[in-house]
């Protein structure tokens, strides 16, 4: 689980523009995954953790302070394992914690919004919704979305 930051400057270099803070979710064994544009703080932060994930999960973030109290929600039921970037990537000890998942899916994203020609700022959460709804879907697009069509408009 981490937040990103879509839509801003690199090294303060071009247009400033503001961007929309993203939430996001992977699962390691099926690599299913959610996102959401969020108000950046840790109220929302455990309740996205309480509506998405489940009880005994271990939840790898980087090391932003709003993640400090994860192992805390709902009385210790989630671990929580702590990515430092400036230090590393992947856990020298246990491989498995990474970010790796989600920082992949960050480049996929970005990727694909910031090339979608006619963009719109208030159309941004659809637009995140359609590119997940595309990602988890990527092996049968087409065949998906006529099953999609047929089980929502009775032809």
């Amino acid at each position: 689980m981490v937040i990103g930051y879509f839509f801003h400057s690199k090294f303060h270099r071009g247009r400033r523009r503001v961007g929309k803070w993203v939430v996001g979710l992977v699962e390691r064994g099926t690599g299913r995954c959610w996102m959401e544009v969020v108000r950046r703080d840790a109220p929302t932060l455990e309740r996205i953790i309480t509506n998405h994930v489940l009880l005994g999960t271990t939840v790898v973030t980087n090391a932003w302070r709003g993640y400090q109290n994860v192992a805390q929600i709902k009385n210790g039921v989630y671990d929580h394992a702590v990515i430092v970037h400036a230090r590393e990537f992947i856990d020298s000890v246990d491989l498995d914690i990474h970010t790796e998942k989600i920082e992949g899916l960050w480049m996929l994203a970005k990727c694909k919004l910031r090339h979608q020609s006619a963009t719109s700022r208030g159309l941004f959460a659809s637009y995140l919704g359609a590119f997940l709804w595309r990602h988890s879907h990527k092996l049968n697009v087409f065949v998906c979305y006529l099953q999609m069509l047929c089980a929502n408009y009775h032809i």
